[in-house]
């Protein structure tokens, strides 16, 4: 019986690699099947609407981190979501403050290419979607306390499937409207649907009992605890996105070449990271050491292999998808290296959340982004995308490769002998 459930679990895992997996291929073939089928122009209202629609995570004030450990410790998903409602639901109010302040100060500036029926349209439709998906991640993020997260995941990924099927098959109106509405509803309703999956599973706790201390924890903690994840989170997506910031003054090429080579790293990094959330639950739940340091090592195996996959199949696939891509030797080599060192720093990260120590990243990635940043100036000129790839690498190796787990460690024995 106990290798049957161990066997189930195993294919539940591997369902939701696959159909995550699946779903960022079918991205990139939407994205290819777009460009051929509007103009240039009408393609780039697409790339905002799915750049302000990735960018709503930046108002989740760090609560499914939150909501996920009290969910474990409380023993009661649906009171860890109540928790954290009231705030998202002002950060929803922010989110549609943003977006009509931005129409009201931009919107009007469509240069022909959207009336302002359509601006708005569009605008209320991305708040919409946007505050349906932040509580839908919320929700994710606490059903990862089982294996249940992995299910309510891989509804969230149907929306590039659903997008490149019905624009090769269903779609005959082609225009960056019609591809923005597709993309937000498709947003909207895998949402709603992970909303009503999470509700049936876990509304049956609402009357459970819960333990006094969790019962008592103020809203002004729940929030001061969540701002510290936040504020890491903010700094680290700055650093990530130094490349938007520097490459602008290499060469065309140059700058392809790398975008090439770092959109399919990412694919990997993504593949690494579906089980973190799961790892998530078993550090916070463990208190064994020996059982931490076989995760470490396994975790690490695998990110061994993905690595080495990136390097050897990150040319072939630029070359399938976009065609020659003159993506060499040397930049397929630093960007798996690269691949291999902040997947580790990701999952040590992961796992100082897991025992609540958030303060740690607020005092190392400030020197991080110093580090990167200044580097990035100096290498970039001098030998183009390769500098920026160097720059990250030498920042994650100054700080994160080595901080993280040191601390760690020191921090889960600690937690032990308390």
């Amino acid at each position: 019986m106990k290798s049957y459930l161990d066997n189930k679990k195993k294919y539940i895992s591997l369902f939701h690699t696959l159909i995550r997996g699946f779903s960022l291929l079918l991205q990139l073939l939407f994205i290819k099947l777009s460009i051929n089928k509007v103009s240039p122009d009408q393609f780039n209202i697409v790339i905002i609407i799915q750049t302000f629609i990735s960018l709503s995570g930046i108002f989740d004030f760090g609560q499914p981190v939150i909501a996920q450990t009290f969910a474990l410790k409380s023993k009661n998903s649906y009171f860890a979501f109540k928790k954290s409602l009231k705030i998202l639901f002002f950060s929803i109010g922010l989110i549609f403050i943003s977006l009509f302040s931005v129409f009201f100060i931009l919107g009007f500036n469509s240069q022909g290419i959207l009336n302002q029926t359509q601006i708005f349209n569009l605008f209320l439709l991305l708040g919409v979607s946007s505050a349906f998906l932040l509580l839908a991640n919320l929700a994710t993020r606490i059903a990862f306390s089982s294996r249940f997260g992995y299910l309510l995941s891989s509804v969230l990924a149907l929306p590039p499937i659903i997008n490149f099927l019905y624009l090769k098959y269903f779609l005959r109106d082609f225009s960056g409207y019609n591809l923005s509405i597709l993309v937000l509803t498709t947003f909207l309703l895998s949402s709603i649907l992970t909303l009503i999956i999470f509700f049936i599973k876990y509304y049956k706790e609402k009357n459970k009992s819960i333990s006094k201390k969790f019962l008592y924890v103020s809203q002004k903690k729940v929030l001061k605890e969540g701002l510290k994840v936040w504020g890491a989170s903010a700094i680290g997506s700055i650093i990530l996105q130094s490349d938007n910031f520097i490459l602008w003054i290499v060469s065309p090429s140059s700058l392809v070449q790398y975008y090439l080579a770092m959109k399919f790293a990412n694919v990997f990094l993504f593949l690494v990271s579906l089980d973190l959330p799961r790892i998530f639950s078993q550090i916070t739940l463990s208190n064994e050491l020996s059982k931490i340091k076989k995760l470490i090592f396994l975790q690490h195996i695998k990110i061994v292999i993905v690595s080495f996959l990136t390097f050897v199949s990150i040319k072939l696939l630029t070359n399938v998808i976009w065609g020659d891509s003159n993506v060499g030797i040397g930049l397929s080599f630093l960007v798996s290296l690269y691949v291999f060192v902040r997947s580790s720093s990701d999952f040590f990260s992961y796992s100082l959340q897991a025992i609540e120590e958030y303060k740690l990243p607020l005092l190392y990635l400030p020197f991080q982004l110093a580090i990167t940043y200044c580097l990035a100036i100096v290498f970039v000129p001098n030998i183009g995308s390769l500098g920026m790839v160097i720059s990250h690498l030498i920042g994650f190796l100054f700080t994160a490769s080595w901080i993280l787990p040191y601390y760690f460690l020191k921090k889960y024995q600690k937690r032990l002998t308390a």
